[in-house]
């Protein structure tokens, strides 16, 4: 139940702008049901279609893991709004990228090139394509 703090909610809408662009191919989004996941998902302002999931509310990779099996296979390009460290550790496990943390608001772009639908996802390993923070973005 806790929400953004003053210095999240900045960052959050200083990565809107770059990620409105990123991710303008995202069909759906998954959001945790934590306060703080859905102030991330307002202040993103994704205009996309979204799901809110308590199995979400996770910190275990393998958690992550179960969840994304279960996407809607309708969808080729989803967003996933969660926590650490389940999201570092899945990305670190399942990617070509290897990051100390994803920090609070922080975005990887991942795509399995072969996959067919979402639990053929774990047969290869992710092209880690962009890793975007709020620290990265230069300030307007």
């Amino acid at each position: 139940d806790r929400p953004l703090n003053d210095r999240g909610k900045k960052d959050v809408k200083k990565m809107g702008k770059v990620l409105d662009s990123l991710f303008k191919d995202v069909q759906f989004v998954y959001c945790s049901s934590a306060k703080r996941a859905h102030e991330t998902h307002k202040g993103l302002a994704l205009k996309q279609p979204f799901e809110t999931r308590k199995s979400l509310y996770t910190f275990d990779e393998n958690e992550v893991s179960k969840n994304i099996t279960q996407f809607d296979n309708a969808f080729d390009f989803v967003a996933l709004i969660g926590h650490n460290p389940g999201l570092t550790n899945f990305i670190n496990q399942n990617s070509s990228f290897s990051i100390d943390n994803l920090p609070t608001c922080g975005a990887v772009l991942l795509q399995w090139k072969d996959a067919q639908s979402w639990e053929e996802i774990f047969t290869s390993t992710a092209k880690g394509l962009v890793i975007l923070t709020p620290k990265s973005i230069t300030k307007e």
